[in-house]
């Protein structure tokens, strides 16, 4: 495939550049349009919230809030009573009888006779465990199948010698590797376009984006250097810009969102409902008490 395969030779591909692609050198400029036309939003200050050092006067705890003052719920129409029509329920008594206790009949089949143990002890002898499937049970005589082997004669018996091996040269030779011819097949042709014939020259690693690109260079940050002695101590600072400069917008108070005429008149509870009202509970006959009756071969209970 090395030898006969040569790379098709087709046309080079133009380059991809735009035009008047050369890029004169300036220094890098960081300043953008946002930061150019940003300006900063100042306020007032709030002022420092300073805790009494004193511990706190005692006083009766006002759990009033403005939330709890303005509310009022709202007084909305009560819903109608979702109650069928004539709905009035007569009273009668509880009627048990059911279909499937009108059609049954019981069946009726000998009683199971009473197993009597003796009260006596035991008596002594020896374990016989006879059983009658033991007794009854005779193994099937078949026909025993028929020995497969092979037709001819029988192989011999190998008899290894007691003592070492003797030496000797190891035959390899199988049945296998001697009988085994491989397929000789036809070679397929050789895969190669036509007229792929390419001229040899060097590589060359040169690109049009090298060319033409020009690196950007920038002022070098300055070296951070630390002191190698200990910091010097003194009052934290803990005022930031942010800090100083932040003022949060004072808006006006939202409106109480409550209904109009929201008033609602004291009344007492009244757990009365109309399911309660109108519902009549259902009484039915007490079951007469049953006892069972031990017959001579059959059982009935009333």
């Amino acid at each position: 495939y090395g030898n006969d395969f040569m790379g098709g030779a087709a046309e080079r591909s133009a380059s991809a550049k735009p035009k008047e692609s050369t890029i004169p050198y300036r220094p890098f400029d960081g300043t953008t349009s946002y930061g150019a036309e940003f300006s900063p939003k100042r306020g007032d200050r709030a002022e420092k919230v300073v805790r009494m050092g004193g511990p706190v006067s005692g006083g009766q705890f006002d759990g009033t809030t403005t939330y709890g003052t303005d509310f009022m719920g709202g007084a909305a129409e009560r819903s109608a009573s979702a109650k069928p029509k004539n709905s009035t329920i007569p009273y009668h008594p509880f009627d048990g009888t059911t279909s499937y206790g009108a059609e049954f009949s019981p069946k009726r089949g000998d009683r199971a006779e009473k197993v009597v143990r003796a009260s006596g002890t035991v008596a002594g002898g020896p374990f016989d465990g006879t059983t009658t499937y033991g007794t009854d049970f005779m193994g099937g005589t078949a026909q025993r199948s028929a020995s497969a082997k092979p037709n001819g004669d029988r192989a011999e018996k190998v008899v290894r010698a007691s003592g070492p091996v003797s030496g000797g040269h190891f035959d390899g030779t199988t049945t296998y590797g001697n009988d085994f011819m491989g397929g000789a097949a036809e070679r397929s042709a050789s895969a190669k376009p036509k007229n792929s014939t390419i001229p040899f020259h060097p590589f060359e690693g040169t690109t049009s984006y090298a060319a033409e690109f020009s690196p950007k260079r920038g002022d070098r940050a300055e070296k951070v250097v630390r002191t190698s002695g200990p910091v010097s101590g003194g009052h934290f600072d803990g005022a930031t810009t942010y800090g100083n400069d932040f003022m949060g917008g004072a808006t006006e108070r939202s409106a109480s969102a409550k209904p109009k005429d929201s008033t609602i008149p004291y009344r007492p509870f009244e757990g009365t409902t109309s399911y309660g009202a109108e519902f009549s509970p259902k009484r039915g006959d007490r079951a007469e008490k049953g006892r069972a009756y031990v017959g001579s071969s059959l059982w009935w209970a009333f």
